[in-house]
């Protein structure tokens, strides 16, 4: 029988969205931690899930965490800058200068606003009481509470919100200069920190989007670290106009817009940033240091889960009979309940492979901010503790481990059995007689390396483990060119121009080996038709692109003469037989994609009501 590997799995990288909520976002960055935190801890597991992240998208304090988070701090780190920011005298710092008559700290501005919370309490009346009958001191509170509101409300509104916050976007660019992507190159820079600076040599950080939203133009600002209109914009003002809670901070310009707010108005978890146009603008970028370009497309060929960081929903309320209840319901729709179901029906049609990460409705929750304006709460370290380990076991339990795992050998073998036949029959008058094909399947075990994971025809070989690092073999070039390859082992010759990283072209194969095809095996829940080029014409070109697996190989012996199979890999790959054997290849590398993808495939269609019959695989011997 053959022996099942259990070491190979679907790439664990995703593309990463947070959503805002101001105050209350703490627990998301426990739902980053449990993420992409260290799966093990001296050789210990830790329940965190270890992904990489290729791309980041956040709104609001989404927008901020996902920041720090693509300046490479780590989570826990995230999380005691937050209490430091918000600490008593570090929250005069990052909401000030404040001034308003007699008020001249932001902590006095907390103080008032504390008294009218406490006037319009100290108003609540008796269960089954009128209203009419409450005391007289009742009456008097709430109306001094309803003066005071009334007068914070008017000087709110003549100056379109409460703080400027200069001290938000100062102490943010210090947090980017000081991070450890960045610290050696920036952290005695004298200006604001830019995303044109950052483009200017590999720091190794992946595309980041902030949502904003243009008050006057009625439309979503999108700023992307990739996009060559943001250059000249701080980083820090970026994500300062992109949490600007609307009434709490003053709109700001950004670009051509000249009344910025929040963009978690109009789209508070920004899922859709990473559909199919996303790879595109990665492979569309124009390189700010040597070899960005190709990092970039690098990225674009790597398969991906969406994992969405959402905090997580309350529990429903009664119907809402009398008027302020059905005021209270109406306003709670207004601000972000129908936006969020929104939101979470474009999730279900966008994304293939993905996660939502929240606590359910019925989840205990410990104790938290009021509000998403309650800052006063981050200072407790009790409370900042407490959701950040709620949101860290929610992203362990929102996802199974055992959905990177790849399909047994024995699953894969009838596919790479019936493969090997058909290339047998069709090179059968060109190859050296007593010889077999061989094919087998590599896949990624590391950033730079590719090992064999699925085999046949090859027991007993030398290299039926082989390890493959970047540049070293025909196999690497597939990967890392995306394209089919055709070499022949015998002359060293390939139908592709070796590229200046590829080590010289050296096969280590036995003698037995003289010719190889090696086809990308791609993500089929995340590729599409593939655009035809004039050159592509008698070339070997697959008829979908995508994200890719691994690579699919077929060798043999084949014997070069001039009327049968030509020395020449450019020419080879006009011959019938040769054809014959790429079209079984591209079927054969359709089905491995949809082998490794079938739990995915599975989980949709029954959420759509399909449940598809999978037979078992055959027995191998």
């Amino acid at each position: 029988m053959v022996a099942e590997r259990t070491e190979f799995e679907i790439p664990r990288t995703c593309v990463l969205t947070l959503q805002g909520g101001g105050a209350l976002g703490v627990e998301l960055i426990g739902q980053l931690q449990g993420i992409v935190g260290d799966r093990t801890v001296g050789g210990q597991p830790t329940g965190n899930h270890g992904m990489q992240t290729v791309g980041i998208a956040g709104t609001s304090a989404g927008a901020i965490i996902a920041t720090l988070h693509w300046a490479r701090y780590p989570p826990a780190q995230i999380l005691s800058h937050v209490q430091a920011t918000f600490s008593r005298s570090g929250r005069e710092g990052f909401f000030g200068p404040f001034r308003w008559g007699r008020l001249a700290s932001f902590p006095a501005l907390e103080r008032y606003i504390a008294r009218i919370r406490a006037g319009f309490s100290s108003a609540s009346q008796r269960p089954g009481a009128s209203w009419l009958l409450l005391p007289l001191a009742q009456w008097l509170a709430r109306l001094i509470a309803f003066v005071r509101l009334c007068r914070l409300l008017i000087w709110t509104f003549r100056n379109r919100g409460i703080v400027g916050g200069d001290g938000f976007v100062n102490r943010i660019d210090e947090l980017l200069k000081q991070s450890p992507r960045f610290h050696d190159a920036f952290g005695d820079q004298p200006g604001r920190l830019t995303f044109g600076d950052v483009r200017t040599r590999d720091f190794g950080q992946v595309p980041l989007f902030l949502m904003i939203t243009d008050v006057a133009g009625g439309r979503l600002v999108i700023v992307s670290s990739i996009d060559d209109r943001w250059l000249d914009l701080p980083i820090a003002e970026a994500v300062r106009a992109s949490a600007g809670f609307p009434y709490f901070f003053r709109p700001v310009p950004i670009g051509d817009a000249e009344c910025c707010i929040d963009g978690g108005v109009i789209s508070n978890v920004p899922t859709w940033v990473f559909d199919r146009a996303f790879r595109d603008s990665l492979r569309r970028v124009k390189p700010k240091f040597p070899g960005e370009d190709a990092i970039l497309r690098g990225l674009s060929r790597q398969p991906w889960h969406h994992v969405a960081l959402r905090l997580g929903e309350d529990a429903a309320g009664p119907a809402p009979t009398g008027p302020f209840a059905y005021l209270s319901a109406l306003l709670t729709l207004l601000t972000g309940l129908g936006r969020r179901r929104l939101e979470d029906e474009m999730f279900r049609l966008v994304a293939s492979k993905r996660f939502i990460v929240a606590a359910s409705a019925d989840t205990p929750r410990p104790a938290r901010p009021a509000s998403v304006l309650d800052f006063e709460a981050l200072a407790d370290p009790t409370i900042l503790n407490a959701l950040y380990r709620l949101g860290r076991e929610t992203a362990q339990g929102a996802i199974n481990p055992a959905r990177f795992a790849i399909p047994p050998e024995a699953a894969a073998l009838p596919i790479l059995q019936d493969l090997a036949a058909q290339a047998a029959a069709a090179l059968q008058p060109y190859l050296k007689p007593g010889s077999v094909v061989r094919t087998n399947v590599f896949l990624p075990i590391s950033k730079d390396e590719l090992q064999i994971a699925y085999r046949c025809n090859m027991a007993g070989d030398s290299d039926e483990r082989i390890e493959i690092a970047k540049g070293q073999a025909v196999t690497s070039v597939c990967y890392l060119y995306g394209e089919p390859v055709l070499a022949n082992l015998r002359d060293e010759l390939l139908n592709l121009v070796p590229a200046d990283w590829m080590q010289p072209f050296r096969p280590a194969t036995r003698e037995d080996r003289t010719w190889l095809l090696s086809t990308p095996v791609i993500d089929v829940l995340d590729a599409r038709p593939r655009q035809r080029a004039p050159e592509d014409a008698g070339a070997l070109v697959l008829d979908t692109e995508g994200p890719l697996f691994g690579v699919l190989n077929i060798d043999a012996a084949v014997l070069y003469f001039a009327d049968g199979i030509d020395r020449d890999p450019v020419l080879q790959s006009r011959h019938p037989a040769v054809r014959l054997v790429f079209d079984a290849a591209k079927s054969a590398s359709a089905a491995l994609g949809m082998l490794i993808n079938q739990a995915w495939i599975e989980e949709r269609d029954v959420r759509h009501g399909r449940q598809l019959h999978q037979p078992e695989p055959a027995a191998a011997t």
